[in-house]
């Protein structure tokens, strides 16, 4: 028997009470409940970052302002290198540069994700609280 997320002292209580006794199922569930560990509770406030990017893909696309505050933030927090920049800048029209930062950080996955999420609500505010606006 394996138990994850268990301390060997809740380990032998339940072991303990198993073998005491003649316990039933509902013994058993019971004393493995009273000594799990409780979930945290769900952030409802918590943005689902990649939803956040994909609900708004578009909308990133044509209305991201200026994207060298995003790169300077997004290369402090370890997301984005000097090459990577370079490439979005190369771009030759303003959303295609923005199409190409955004397909960076989904590419890099949800911790790329997040920060980029963090950043453009600390860059630009009002463009997060619109969108996240026009969802709800």
């Amino acid at each position: 028997m394996i138990m994850v997320g268990y301390n060997e002292r809740t380990f032998y209580q339940v072991v303990k009470h198993l073998f005491s006794s003649s316990a039933s199922p509902t013994d058993v569930t019971s004393t493995v409940s009273a000594v799990s560990p409780a979930a945290p509770p769900a952030n409802p406030s918590a943005p689902p970052v990649g939803a956040f990017i994909r609900r708004h893909r578009m909308s990133l696309e044509t209305r991201l302002g200026l994207l060298q505050p995003l790169f300077l933030r997004l290369q402090d927090r370890g997301v984005l290198i000097d090459e990577e920049r370079e490439e979005v800048v190369s771009k030759s029209t303003k959303t295609l540069q923005n199409q190409a930062l955004l397909d960076m950080v989904v590419k890099k996955g949800a911790r790329a994700q997040k920060h980029f999420y963090q950043v453009l609500k600390e860059v630009d505010p009002c463009l997060v609280e619109d969108l996240e606006e026009q969802t709800v």
